[in-house]
C-alpha cells in the first residue's frame, strides 16, 4: 500500500500529495492548498489567549458552560464524521482529534478554576431545563463573583 495519494492524472505536486494525501495540480489549486494551511495554523492557536489567560487569572470566569458544551459536542461530531467517512484528508482528521483535545483542556480549566465539589454536585442535580437556574447557582455559591475584585489573593 502507497503511503500517497493516488492522483486521479498526472503532475500533482509531489511533496503535496505524499505528505498530505492531495492532489494539488496547478497555481490555483496550490494557492488554496496554502490558504488552507494558513486557516489552519490561525484555528489552531485560537483558543490559547483565553487558556492562558485562564491560567495566568486562575478564573475562567468569562466562559459559559453551554457554550463549552456546544463546542465540545460541535467538534465530537466532526471527528465522528472524519472517523465515519473514512475518506477525509489527514489534517482533517488531526485538526478535529486537536479540537477536541483543547475542548477537553478548557472544560477542565472551567471545572478546575469556577467549580468545588459542592458546586459540581448542584450544577449537576439541578433542573437543566432552566439554564438560568445553572448559572445563578453558580454567581451565588462562587466567592469570586462577589466583592472584593477576584481571586482571593492567593500566593503564586
Amino acid at each position: 500500500m502507497s503511503t500517497a495519494c493516488d492522483c486521479p492524472r498526472e503532475g500533482a505536486t509531489d511533496w503535496i500529495r505524499i505528505y498530505f494525501k492531495d492532489c494539488v495540480y496547478t497555481q490555483t489549486d496550490t494557492l488554496g492548498f496554502w490558504c488552507g494551511l494558513a486557516s489552519i495554523a490561525c484555528w489552531l492557536v485560537a483558543l490559547f489567549p483565553q487558556l492562558v489567560l485562564n491560567f495566568r487569572s486562575k478564573s475562567a470566569e468569562g466562559l459559559s458552560p453551554w457554550f463549552l458544551a456546544e463546542w465540545l459536542m460541535g467538534d465530537t461530531f466532526n471527528l465522528l464524521g472524519c472517523l465515519m467517512t473514512g475518506d477525509q484528508l489527514p489534517t482533517e482528521t488531526y485538526t478535529a482529534i486537536y479540537f477536541l483535545c483543547v475542548d477537553i483542556l478548557m472544560i477542565f480549566q472551567f471545572v478546575y478554576y469556577t467549580l468545588d465539589r459542592r458546586e459540581a454536585l448542584q450544577l449537576l442535580t439541578a433542573d437543566l431545563g432552566d439554564p438560568d437556574d445553572c448559572v445563578q447557582l453558580l454567581i451565588e455559591d462562587n466567592p469570586r463573583s462577589s466583592g472584593g475584585g477576584g481571586g482571593g489573593g492567593g500566593a503564586r
